[in-house]
């Protein structure tokens, strides 16, 4: 048991980030791997399951099935937890949640919460956690309401809710996966649900801090409260982002 506690003692803040990860990562694999996560109740092989996974963490979108036909809703669901978690972080979650019930970070914890935050100061853990909370939330529902009123155009009410929720926090966690065998090609001419992606996932893309700061900054704007000032960090990411989405490219020959 010594032994034990002396190995973990040695791990680093950022080794115990990478693991926690890691052991989702993992976990999500071995559900996603079991019958109850298929349609036709058959088992995935490790390794599908496991490509898939990693792609919901890291919110990169690649599947090596499609996703709305192969996966039944449990294991749509799992997929979904998988890259929620990916695109807001553990971390987010677990010190909501001793937040919430009213429990003191562990210095472990503590540290670990504050890596994961590049280096947020300790004294605002908990209150920007909070801000991580709220904008997720904020975006994410208003992204479902509009794409769930849009689709109950065409599937039932429950169904419509259902696509609108998981499309939506795919758009705000930029994870790009989708319960339609082509995407949204389909929708390719709609605006409703073209400005609706667009604008949940420019959100999620640029970060809490950013997302933040602009609020603050409107917040002073219109109070008439001053000095009202953009940090340096958020004008480089909007000037990035507008250069990246507006760049002009030559047409191919």
């Amino acid at each position: 048991m010594g032994r034990l506690y002396k190995h973990f003692s040695i791990i680093t803040t950022h080794q115990l980030l990478v693991l926690g990860y890691l052991l989702v990562t993992l976990a999500g694999a071995v559900l996603l791997s079991l019958p109850i996560s298929s349609a036709q109740g058959q088992t995935q092989r490790f390794i599908d399951a496991l490509f898939v996974a990693v792609s919901g963490i890291s919110t990169t979108g690649l599947t090596v099935v499609d996703v709305g036909s192969y996966y039944n809703a449990f294991g749509q669901v799992v997929l979904l937890c998988i890259f929620q978690i990916g695109g807001v972080g553990y971390m987010t979650f677990i010190v909501f949640l001793m937040s919430v019930l009213g429990m003191r970070l562990s210095l472990v914890t503590a540290s670990v919460a504050k890596e994961s935050l590049s280096g947020t100061d300790y004294r605002m853990l908990g209150k920007f956690f909070g801000v991580v909370v709220i904008f997720t939330s904020v975006f994410e529902l208003a992204g479902a309401a509009i794409l769930t009123l849009y689709w109950a155009r065409e599937f039932p009410l429950r169904k419509a809710a259902y696509l609108g929720i998981f499309h939506s926090i795919s758009a705000f966690c930029t994870a790009g996966f989708s319960l339609f065998p082509d995407s949204l090609m389909k929708y390719k001419n709609s605006a409703i649900v073209n400005s609706t992606i667009m604008v949940v996932s420019l959100a999620g893309g640029v970060g809490y801090i950013v997302l933040h700061d602009l609020y603050i900054y409107l917040s002073k704007k219109l109070k008439g409260t001053y000095p009202r000032r953009l940090l340096a960090h958020t004008k480089i990411v909007l000037t990035v982002s507008a250069a990246i989405m507006l760049r002009w490219e030559r047409p191919s020959c």
